[in-house]
């Protein structure tokens, strides 16, 4: 496991702390070496640098650089010990913090276990000392200690940064689930209302010179039609603004509504029968709603495509579904339904959203015989 420190690449870093174990052991062997204590400087400069090379990998294969570092003490020891040099010293220390640190437990382990190996052997050639084995052994385990609290912080903060990315994109998803919800409820109140108003206007425009007084009906029913549309609106609207409790709270569409929606259909002159098998009761408000609404977007592209016709919904309640079917007896060759305008939530994709989000299907599609159906079961 491995983070940028300061804005510098891990692999960067290591490189950096090689190099500077590099310089700093090799000046030491240049400056302060002993040869009648610590061995010939030929031997020294050598062994002196291949611990500090070692380093440059001690993220990525830290195993094999403890094992390494290792193998180095055990051979530099047995060829001419250098007693009292301290670069070596803390070499080591820094492999096995980082095998401790980047590898897991049981590399660590391994690692462990070899740098003490090597630093027993080391004192057991040169003082062979009770107190020299307690030090060695304490600072190549704190070491390692250090280490794994590291990886273990390293570790706490990335799985928060996990379940913190993961809370965003369930945040994101729910938002893109409610943006899509309130689009097909918009609509399927816009064009449910504008599609009945165009119809009653064009009916009162049709009788507005010969008789105006039969022009007042529709009218009247293009203003109610537009009130409550305005009121749908303001509803919906109402659920985006917590501090509106009235109007958040106002009731949606459901099927106890149906027969209201059937009226208006009705007024803009297509007939339209309402057949229900099966005992009605409470449905879960979503799928009331949906139900409503699949129902009400139907009828809504009956009116705008079938032409003349005649409309009849059926509703059978089962024990464990509600199956909707809403059928117009169309000409046939009119003009075909539209998947949907201009994007995803108008038109019949709405309805195969509203299906799909409660594991329902759905069927759509011309009949042989002329007009329309659309099938929709709900499970409950």
């Amino acid at each position: 496991m491995t983070c940028s420190v300061g804005g510098v690449k891990p692999r960067t870093a290591d490189l950096i702390v090689a190099a500077f174990f590099l310089v700093a052991g090799e000046l030491e062997v240049l400056l302060w070496w002993t040869p009648a204590e610590q061995g010939p400087m030929s031997v020294a400069v050598p062994f002196m640098a291949a611990l500090a090379v070692a380093l440059a990998w001690r993220r990525v294969a830290g195993l094999l650089v403890a094992a390494c570092q290792a193998a180095i003490v055990v051979a530099w020891t047995l060829v001419a010990a250098p007693q009292g040099s301290l670069m070596p010293w803390f070499m080591t220390i820094v492999a096995a913090y980082s095998v401790a640190a980047y590898g897991p437990v049981l590399v660590a382990a391994a690692g462990l276990a070899a740098v003490w190996g090597s630093w027993i052997l080391f004192v057991a050639v040169t003082t062979n000392d009770v107190a020299d084995y307690a030090f060695i052994l304490g600072f190549i385990t704190a070491a390692c200690v250090a280490g794994l609290a590291v990886r273990a912080r390293q570790t706490r903060a990335a799985g928060a940064e996990e379940r913190a990315l993961a809370a965003d994109e369930r945040a994101k998803t729910a938002v893109a689930e409610e943006r899509a919800r309130i689009a097909r409820e918009l609509h399927d109140v816009v064009s449910h209302s504008v599609s009945v108003m165009v119809v009653q206007a064009g009916a009162a425009e049709m009788v507005l010179s010969s008789d105006p007084e039969r022009a007042r009906e529709p009218l009247l029913r293009v203003q109610e039609v537009g009130r409550e549309a305005l009121a749908e609106l303001k509803r919906l609207l109402g659920l985006l603004r917590e501090a509106d409790d009235e109007l958040a709270l106002a009731p949606a569409p459901s099927l106890a509504h149906l027969e209201t929606l059937l009226a208006q259909v009705r007024q803009s002159g297509m007939p339209v029968s309402l057949d229900v098998e099966g005992p009605m009761r409470q449905l879960p408000p979503g799928v009331d709603l949906s139900a409503y609404r699949i129902i009400q977007e139907a009828l809504t592209n009956a009116l705008k495509h079938a032409g003349p016709a005649r409309a009849r919904v059926g509703i059978v309640y089962g024990e464990d579904s509600i199956s909707i079917a809403v059928v117009d007896d169309g000409p046939a060759g009119a003009s075909p339904r539209p998947e949907g305008a201009a994007g995803a939530g108008h038109g019949l994709i709405g309805v195969r959203e509203r299906v799909a989000v409660h594991g329902g299907q759905l069927a759509a599609g011309p009949r042989p015989e002329g007009g329309y159906a659309v099938r929709a079961t709900l499970p409950l």
